[in-house]
């Protein structure tokens, strides 16, 4: 006879990542009783035993995000996890030497006297640029931002 059969009756370990995820992003404890079969007072055990938090759901779908594209999973190895921390570091940085770039071309039109025309690339750039850095959690919504009028007061 087969001993590593869960007993009767009790869920196995993949049934509590699912309880979990689902806990953490704002499912009721009674809810999840119901739909997985199991007690209350077991989901309250693991909540306390395990240290579940719920999170906001844009909380955790950017953790998860970040995790994915960093291709960091729990449990990964130190090296590889300093390794992805470092590719991701640089592709990073690619993206702000290129803003830089993108700026300093911009200057030029502002040199050349086209007035119209760098306030519009100044705009559109602005809001490319404020779209990527939250993309790439660079900057945060409502944190760090100027106005058009302060960027291109700074410029001049």
């Amino acid at each position: 006879m087969p001993t590593n059969r869960k007993p009767p009756g009790r869920p196995g370990l993949d049934i509590w990542d699912s309880v979990r995820a689902e806990y953490e992003v704002g499912a009721s404890q009674i809810e999840l009783a119901e739909k997985f079969k199991v007690s209350r007072k077991a989901i309250q055990n693991h909540i306390k035993d395990e240290g579940w938090a719920k999170e906001n759901v844009s909380g955790a779908i950017s953790r998860r995000a970040a995790e994915k594209v960093a291709k960091i999973v729990a449990g990964s190895d130190l090296k590889k996890r300093a390794a992805a921390v470092d590719a991701e570091a640089d592709r990073v940085a690619l993206v702000v030497e290129r803003h830089r770039a993108e700026w300093s071309d911009h200057a030029v039109l502002v040199n050349e006297a086209m007035a119209k025309l760098a306030k519009i690339t100044a705009e559109t750039i602005m809001i490319r640029q404020t779209g990527e850095r939250r993309a790439w959690g660079i900057e945060k919504e409502g944190r760090g931002e100027q106005s058009l009028g302060e960027l291109l007061t700074d410029m001049i």
